[in-house]
């Protein structure tokens, strides 16, 4: 009788882990930003599973089979970055597939602080910025809002201190040294700190 080989076993299909992780609200947050909640989305959750989040397990809400919520703390946004989230039980044996979370850099000013005239009247101190495109520097005093969303908090000869009017956060903006080759033109002040006595 003839050789009849065997066929070959077909190779295994890969099995979808059997809980489903759909999609996570919200997708993003910015760096910086204070404990939010976050919601997953999917099927096949049970009370017993609990969201992780970048390897960190998070007290978690069982609110149906196609929900948990959980808080994040502050501490796990605090730099950015992707973070990935699945579900998972308290055992171990049921396990979802993961979705990634992004952590974005929160908008910063794209100017410089280069000088400020001191006044008698700390209110009356006028500080100088330099705006990427402009060849005249922008003035404010505080509580002006300098390109288009950073409001002026404080302003000292050392730095200036702003807090994005959308999304609350404060940047420190040091004071740039003065750069000897560039000129004032057109009545602009010199960039430098020009501080009259109080």
């Amino acid at each position: 009788t003839p050789f009849v080989a065997k066929p070959e076993p077909p190779p295994p299909t890969p099995v979808p882990p059997p809980v489903q992780l759909a999609f996570v609200m919200p997708q993003n947050v910015y760096a910086g930003s204070k404990t939010f909640r976050i919601e997953v989305n999917g099927d096949k959750f049970t009370p017993d599973m609990h969201i992780y989040f970048s390897q960190n397990q998070l007290p978690t809400t069982f609110v149906s089979a196609q929900k948990l919520v959980a808080d994040v703390p502050a501490s796990m946004i605090s730099g950015e970055g992707p973070r990935q989230v699945i579900v998972q039980s308290t055992d171990g044996r049921s396990y979802s597939n993961q979705v990634m979370f992004s952590v974005q850099a929160p908008p910063r000013p794209g100017f410089q602080y280069i000088g400020m005239i001191a006044r008698k009247r700390a209110n009356n101190d006028t500080g100088y910025f330099q705006e990427p495109g402009k060849p005249v520097p922008t003035s404010a005093r505080l509580s002006d809002v300098v390109g288009g969303r950073f409001r002026l908090l404080s302003l000292s000869r050392e730095e200036a201190v702003f807090e994005d009017v959308n999304l609350g956060f404060k940047h420190r903006l040091p004071i740039q040294k003065n750069d000897t080759s560039a000129s004032s033109s057109g009545g602009s002040p010199p960039i430098s700190c020009i501080c009259s006595p109080r």
